[in-house]
C-alpha cells in the first residue's frame, strides 16, 4: 500500500474515532512512559496485509507519545515486519533531519554496521 493512500485512510472517521477510542482507553497518556502532556498517536503493534487501520483488536493498538512512537520505528523489527524504507536509510535520513553532530553520526554509522544480520 503506498503512503499515499495510507495517508487517505488515517483521515477516514472510521479511524479517527477508533483512535480517539484508544487515547481514551489509555486514559489519554502514553502507554509507554505515561507522558500525557505530549501529543498522542495510535501505533499499530503489528500489521496485517490489507487489513484496514481501524479493523484492528484492541491488543494491537497502543496509544503512544511521539516520542516513543518514533523509537518504536527505529527497531530492527519494525522494518523486517512493516514494508517500509530500509531501517538504515531511515535512521541516515532521521540523522539528517534532527542535525546530528560528527561524532554522533559516527556513532549511529558504527551501530548500523554492528547490527547488520549476516546474509
Amino acid at each position: 500500500m503506498s503512503n499515499a493512500r495510507y495517508g487517505e485512510l488515517l483521515r477516514d472517521p472510521r479511524w479517527q474515532r477508533r483512535r480517539l477510542e484508544v487515547m481514551q482507553r489509555a486514559c489519554w497518556r502514553c502507554e509507554r512512559c505515561g507522558d500525557e502532556k505530549s501529543e498522542l498517536q495510535v501505533n499499530h503493534e503489528q500489521y496485517v496485509r490489507g487489513a484496514l487501520p481501524w479493523d484492528y483488536p484492541d491488543e494491537d493498538l497502543s496509544c503512544l507519545c511521539r516520542t516513543c512512537h518514533e523509537q518504536d520505528r527505529l527497531t530492527p523489527k519494525f522494518h523486517e515486519q512493516y514494508e517500509t524504507e530500509p531501517r538504515d536509510n531511515y535512521l541516515l535520513r532521521k540523522a539528517q533531519e534532527i542535525g546530528l553532530n560528527y561524532d554522533e553520526k559516527a556513532e549511529l554509522a558504527e551501530f548500523l554496521r554492528s547490527s547488520r544480520r549476516p546474509a
